[in-house]
């Protein structure tokens, strides 16, 4: 079952104004797909760029990490409006019109910062984004960059995916030209190559994808893709010189 969590308030990095944040407290994805390239996609899958948003008060770009966590807001009364007035929560509770629970949370929220009920939702940012933080180099570290890295690939290859009966996936594609691509591709090989345990089935897919099939199938091999389903899928893919990516999986549900 999907269901939201509390607001979490913080402060933006840029301007230190109050902002708030909903994120998930479970959730539940009915018909998962995992695609070759390390893409999901599922209904009401969270956004593949969430881990950063844009201020509503400055309109800048921020890492959600790097915002200071001040605190979750905790739930509003329902009935807010009728006991802002000391005599109007006498008459209700008067009337036994509250039970302990309702009581409890009025006063919990009187306690609460007005900054804090007043502040603003942090904008999702859409797919242009990717590219203003990655020229965001005072921001950058290596796992940020292939974070976007990575989100650009599967932006490129989302046309690939695409099937107008498929309700479960959620389509972000938008035309990335293919020699900016192919740079973001290798820019993705070169930093996953530099990790301590890289990849090699990921750093397979990025050389199909640029088309070095050769290079794909040396790769694939060295780490025995052929004793695998989806190994000898990619492995009969690039036999074929066929840089499409493909589906791996797909679920029924799944609960967080």
């Amino acid at each position: 079952m999907t269901r939201f969590a509390n607001p979490s308030i913080y402060l933006c990095p840029k301007c230190g104004g109050y902002v708030t944040r909903r994120g998930f407290a479970s959730m539940n994805f009915m018909g998962m797909k995992r695609w070759s390239d390390g893409y999901v996609s599922a209904f009401l899958v969270p956004s593949s760029i969430s881990s950063f948003g844009r201020c509503p008060l400055c309109k800048q770009l921020f890492w959600h990490e790097d915002a200071e966590d001040i605190g979750m807001l905790p739930d509003r009364p329902a009935r807010e409006a009728e006991w802002r007035g000391p005599f109007r929560l006498w008459l209700l509770r008067k009337l036994r019109m509250l039970d302990e629970r309702e009581i409890e949370k009025m006063e919990v929220w009187k306690c609460i910062p007005i900054e804090w009920k007043n502040a603003s939702v942090i904008k999702h940012p859409d797919n242009t984004d990717l590219w203003a933080m990655l020229a965001d180099t005072e921001s950058l570290t290596p796992e940020r960059e292939i974070f976007l890295r990575e989100r650009l690939w599967w932006l490129a290859n989302d046309h690939q995916r695409r099937d107008p009966s498929d309700k479960t996936a959620q389509w972000h594609w938008s035309e990335i030209p293919v020699e900016k691509s192919r740079e973001n591709m290798q820019r993705l090989f070169d930093l996953l190559s530099a990790e301590d345990q890289p990849d090699f089935f990921t750093l397979a897919e990025i050389l199909r994808g640029l088309g070095r099939f050769d290079e794909a199938i040396e790769k694939l091999l060295s780490i025995k893709a052929d004793q695998s389903e989806v190994g000898m899928k990619a492995l009969e893919r690039a036999r074929a010189s066929d840089s499409r990516v493909f589906l791996t999986s797909q679920d029924k549900s799944l609960d967080w």
